[in-house]
């Protein structure tokens, strides 16, 4: 088996975009949120491509979540490790309760660190069912977003994860 990166199909305009995305609305393998919604899949696909992602990684990890397209957390890290201005970015504790990450950026004197627990979860108002189903998986999320984010803006161009754009919509507490 090599380790040779696969070919990916890539419209070259906006039409063969909807061409495309036309025919994947129709199929089981979309996520529920896409299938049927052809304009949703064209966006999908049109902002992972200002990304640099290919369609199907763009409709794996870029969502339409309220009218704005998001970023999954992982998708972040790697568009970030694809660039080559990240010397590392690893998880450097994991609990229940609380999760670190840290990443070095090539050509900067120090790592940066970011740390995200159940407290500022609380705090910040989350708290649906996948957290309390997979709170480790959702502080390690939040918590690589947040760092991505803060140390490559130039590559996530001002991205957010689903999380954060759902926040965005939500009224302030009183």
């Amino acid at each position: 088996m090599t380790h040779e990166k696969s070919l990916a199909i890539i419209p070259r305009n906006v039409d063969e975009v909807k061409t495309l995305a036309n025919i994947l609305v129709r199929s089981a393998l979309l996520p529920d949120a896409l299938r049927g919604k052809e304009a949703d899949v064209v966006v999908s696909i049109l902002a992972g491509a200002e990304l640099g992602l290919p369609p199907m990684a763009a409709l794996r990890g870029v969502h339409v979540v309220k009218g704005r397209s998001v970023l999954a957390a992982d998708t972040m890290v790697g568009l970030v490790l694809a660039s080559g201005l990240a010397e590392y970015f690893s998880c450097v504790e994991d609990s229940e309760m609380s999760v670190t990450y840290s990443t070095k950026r090539k050509g900067s004197p120090h790592e940066q660190v970011c740390s995200w627990t159940m407290e500022d979860a609380h705090r910040a108002g989350l708290g649906g069912d996948n957290w309390k189903k997979y709170p480790r998986a959702m502080l390690k999320a939040r918590c690589k977003a947040m760092l991505a984010r803060d140390v490559y803006p130039d590559v996530l161009a001002g991205c957010y994860d689903h999380d954060e754009a759902e926040a965005f919509s939500r009224e302030p507490d009183a």
